[in-house]
């Protein structure tokens, strides 16, 4: 077996997710507060020992746009206030997945969304943010490390236009969620085609397509 999911419940798969650890070591039982879903104790403990820190103290400047856990930005939860540690920029959704109607933490400032699709459709708005960013940062040289988090593949097509030389491609780790698959582990992705499930895909880079060094992992399609 290749591929499995530690569980189906969405907080605990994403406890995994962002620790590395199955989700009785990360103390997340279910979706709920009472179940350590990006509750208080969650954030004094296995949140500040995501993989994202360890990035950022190895030089990545991190950003973070979309779901986070189902409980994020609850007032019982510290509000949109709370920004995870590990993340220098940060869009992070305030509860569980919707399109419209919904509010981002922003830096921990909070940014509410209606429902005018021009303006405020969810993966348009983490798809311009993440343009921003990468507009910004591909003008400093500081950038040369970098780290973007988001469940929207569209992103990666984007990415692929804007990142303007190959070391910058082979550098550019994302974090993507595939929905209908399982995966654990650092695969090389084609841009124009998903990997067939449990096998590696590591094409050569060439002039027509742009090889990004992802990570694939997904824990159920949950919106």
């Amino acid at each position: 077996m290749s591929q499995y999911v530690t569980t189906p419940l969405c907080c605990p798969s994403r406890s995994s997710i962002l620790t590395g650890r199955y989700a009785h070591n990360a103390h997340v039982a279910n979706n709920s507060l009472a179940g350590n879903c990006s509750s208080l104790m969650w954030q004094r403990g296995p949140e500040r020992e995501a993989f994202v820190v360890a990035l950022q103290a190895a030089g990545y400047e991190t950003f973070y746009a979309g779901k986070y856990l189902n409980k994020y930005g609850y007032k019982r939860a510290g509000g949109v206030e709370h920004v995870p540690v590990g993340w220098d920029h940060w869009a992070g959704l305030v509860g569980n997945s919707v399109y419209y109607n919904y509010t981002l933490s922003v830096n921990g400032v909070a940014e509410k969304h209606g429902d005018d699709p021009n303006k405020d459709y969810l993966t348009d708005v983490m798809v311009r943010s993440h343009l921003l960013i990468l507009a910004r940062g591909f003008s400093t040289v500081a950038m040369e490390q970098f780290l973007l988090s988001s469940q929207l593949f569209v992103i990666l097509e984007q990415l692929g236009r804007i990142l303007p030389i190959q070391r910058q491609q082979d550098r550019s780790p994302v974090l993507i969620f595939k929905p209908f698959s399982c995966y654990l582990e650092e695969r090389g992705v084609c841009l124009h085609e998903w990997p067939p499930n449990g096998a590696d895909v590591n094409p050569p880079l060439g002039s027509h397509e742009i090889l990004l060094c992802s990570f694939l992992l997904h824990h159920g399609d949950h919106r």
